[in-house]
C-alpha cells in the first residue's frame, strides 16, 4: 500500500484530502505542523508527500528536498501564493482553485 503524507495546517482540508486518498486505497498520514515532517519522513517513508506551500513553507520544502532528494513531493497552491521563480523550478505543482481538489487523485496516482 502506497504512503502518503499530507502536510497542511488547516484541519478541515487536511482531513479532506486525507478522507479522499484514504478512499482510493493509499495509507494516508496527515500532520498539521510542518516542524514534525522530518521526523515522520524517516520513520514512516512515504511514497509521497502533499506540502501546502505557501510564503513560510519554501524552507520546509527545501529541508525535505535536503533531507530525501528523490522523495516526491506535490505541491498545494493557490495560484496567487506560486512565486514564479520558485514554482518554475519545482519538479510538481497542483494549482487549487478556492478549494477545488477536482483532479488531485489522478495526479497523485
Amino acid at each position: 500500500m502506497k504512503k502518503i503524507l499530507i502536510i497542511h495546517g488547516q484541519v478541515n482540508i487536511r482531513e479532506y484530502l486525507a478522507d479522499k486518498l484514504a478512499a482510493e486505497g493509499y495509507l494516508v498520514v496527515p500532520i498539521g505542523k510542518s516542524s514534525l515532517a522530518k521526523e515522520i519522513i524517516s520513520t514512516l517513508c512515504p511514497d509521497l508527500i502533499l506540502l501546502n506551500l505557501d510564503e513560510d513553507k519554501y524552507g520546509v520544502f527545501e529541508e525535505i528536498k535536503n533531507q530525501s532528494p528523490f522523495l516526491p513531493i506535490l505541491a498545494l497552491m493557490t495560484w496567487a501564493s506560486c512565486r514564479s521563480d520558485f514554482c518554475s523550478s519545482l519538479d510538481d505543482v497542483f494549482v487549487i482553485k478556492g478549494l477545488d481538489f477536482e483532479g488531485l487523485p489522478q495526479k497523485v496516482a
